[in-house]
């Protein structure tokens, strides 16, 4: 039997495959751009003949962050440049061609992306059902789930009029769905797996679970491929993490001029300026893309070609040691005024852990998958 939608792991208790799966755009992070992880989960859902399904008001939400965060990377190449030239004038004439802040221009290549990866993926949007304001304003007046009530200091304000935007969407697409069929909503966000929306998702959608990470449904998918597919899948993941683990050294060298200084330590008052030492104490989630459909059950046994490109993902955690710059705070705040000079910041050695994801390329050769290139570094964030 199914448990019921107040349990968040319902996900991992069900003994059928997912028939509909649903994102929200945290599933999606750097869209239409694809990470390793998000590739591989797309394959095991296609080898189970799982839908895949984006809402409208999630792809619009992907395009506003992907053009915001656009142009304010444009703004920051010029003002970066304004000021090399101010510096350098009269000494030495820097040429550049500075990029236009074109929001026109990043939606549409945004738009023509984003199809191209749903058409290769096979995935479909949604559309957002029509939702009057007068029912809209009742809920965010009730707080009603997924609007609710925040604080930050003194203010109060109400959120999640794009949450409910998502949610009704999926709501109204689910009763196309057949009775039998499991639908699965994908969603980093809290207010999904509430108690407070747990009674409205068992009375409108019963059938509809939540799950919270990429990861843990992927791990529930892969329950579903019996076999040697399993069997050969884990045993390739595991030659590959235990020959990284042995090459931490030489991935730690390609790793380390792909790290942006800014990600790392997340101290709001401290930044890293300088890294001094850096060592992975450990993989983990590391998994191999599948290989193409024809190279798998049922329809062959599991194989791959010599020379083959092979996809990896991979999260690793790493031990820091760095030179960081602190700003004194409470010094700085406390003696603010007219003539108030702030002391400069204060530059020291500081020691920390952090995870980062990572997409790795490999090459198969002679039985196993070797030549390890690391591609990109992501910091976690969650």
């Amino acid at each position: 039997m199914r448990a019921s939608f107040s349990d968040n792991h319902s996900i991992l208790m069900a003994s059928i495959p997912p028939k509909r799966i649903y994102f929200d755009s945290n599933m999606l992070h750097g869209w239409p751009r694809t990470a390793y992880k998000l590739s591989y989960f797309i394959g095991l859902a296609h080898w189970l003949k799982a839908d895949l399904f984006i809402p409208e008001t999630v792809e619009k939400e992907l395009e506003n962050q992907f053009v915001r965060e656009g142009l304010e990377a444009i703004r920051g190449v010029n003002f970066a440049f304004k000021k090399l030239r101010n510096h350098a004038r009269e000494v030495i004439d820097f040429q550049f061609e500075m990029p236009d802040e074109d929001a026109d221009g990043f939606a549409k290549s945004f738009r023509r992306r984003s199809q191209e990866i749903k058409d290769f993926y096979k995935i479909a949007n949604i559309p957002q059902p029509e939702l009057s304001t007068q029912v809209l304003l009742e809920m965010a007046i009730n707080r009603d789930p997924p609007f609710e009530e925040k604080t930050i200091g003194d203010r109060r304000f109400v959120t999640g009029l794009q949450d409910t935007a998502i949610l009704y969407s999926i709501l109204a697409h689910l009763k196309s769905a057949a009775p039998d069929d499991r639908c699965v909503f994908l969603s980093a966000d809290s207010i999904f797996r509430s108690p407070e929306l747990a009674h409205i998702l068992n009375e409108k959608a019963p059938k509809l679970e939540i799950c919270k990470s990429l990861e843990e449904i992927s791990d529930h998918l892969i329950e579903f491929v019996k076999g040697e597919l399993r069997t050969e899948w884990d045993k390739e993941s595991l030659q590959v993490e235990q020959d990284l683990t042995a090459q931490k050294d030489g991935i730690s060298e390609q790793i380390l001029p792909l790290l942006q200084l800014s990600d790392l330590g997340r101290g709001t008052w401290k930044t890293v300026v300088h890294v001094t030492f850096m060592e992975i104490r450990e993989f983990r989630y590391v998994r191999t893309e599948l290989p193409p459909t024809g190279s798998m059950p049922p329809w062959s046994q599991y194989k791959r070609q010599d020379g083959e490109s092979v996809k990896i993902s991979a999260t690793a955690s790493f031990d820091f040691k760095a030179l960081s710059k602190t700003i004194d705070f409470y010094t700085a705040m406390l003696g603010a005024g007219q003539d108030y000079v702030p002391p400069p910041p204060k530059i020291e050695e500081t020691s920390f852990s952090q995870s980062m994801s990572l997409s790795i390329t490999g090459t198969f050769k002679d039985g196993k998958i070797g030549k390890f290139k690391v591609v990109s570094v992501e910091a976690d964030k969650y």
